[in-house]
């Protein structure tokens, strides 16, 4: 029952980091004038820099990863608990 809370747990903060960072980024994306690629990846992400560009992205790739990173680690936990009560 402990890992179940846990894999829930941790997969709902991965789930409102994420989501909070996407909604942001949108947000901002109106507010851009120049990007490269995707112009919500680049809010993101950002891209690389070259001479004197200026950085007009979030730059919440970090948070966005970790986010992710927390919202597999729950599902993995949830999955695995699952198949477990099963036996």
């Amino acid at each position: 029952m402990k890992k179940v809370i846990v894999g829930a747990t941790l997969a709902l903060c991965g789930t409102l980091i994420d989501c909070v960072i996407i909604i942001s980024a949108s947000i901002y994306c109106s507010t851009l004038n120049s990007w490269v690629g995707s112009k919500l990846w680049y809010a993101v992400f950002g891209a690389n820099h070259y001479g004197n560009e200026t950085n007009l992205s979030l730059n919440l790739g970090v948070p966005f990863v970790l986010g992710t990173v927390l919202l597999l680690c729950g599902i993995v936990l949830l999955t695995i608990e699952y198949f477990n009560k099963k036996q």
